[in-house]
């Protein structure tokens, strides 16, 4: 795993225990299966209305510039590896992985999510 700027390491480190294995777990799979090293761009360090304190970071899909990172297979795979680690078991159909347009409207990134309120993020399957 790989970080954008290098304070973003230590605030991954102060992400949820549950987002820091979801995103070691996505790391692996995408280095293992595609040889691909994600990168982190971004740690969701306050709490709002959306995201609890340190549950959220977001990693690079495709840049502003230039080619993807990931094939669209590649993305479908890992959306559906990824569809295995239930974000909230009382809302089964909220994904624990988006893929966003960057906001430059070129590009796109993933955003990986755990839920506050959740006790447990469970892998299922």
């Amino acid at each position: 795993m790989q970080f954008k700027h290098p304070h973003l390491e230590t605030e991954f480190d102060l992400l949820d225990k549950r987002c820091q294995v979801v995103g070691y777990a996505i790391g692996g799979y995408c280095r293992h299966n595609f040889g691909i090293e994600i990168t982190v761009t971004s740690v969701y360090r306050q709490d709002s209305p959306t995201h609890g304190e340190y549950c959220a970071f977001d990693m690079r899909i495709e840049p502003d510039e230039g080619e993807p990172l990931f094939t669209d297979a590649q993305l479908i795979e890992l959306k559906n590896f990824t569809s295995t680690i239930k974000y909230d078991l009382n809302r089964p159909d909220k994904p624990t992985l988006y893929i966003h347009p960057n906001t430059s409207g070129k590009g796109k990134h993933g955003h990986v999510q755990v839920y506050p309120g959740s006790k447990q993020t469970v892998l299922m399957g």
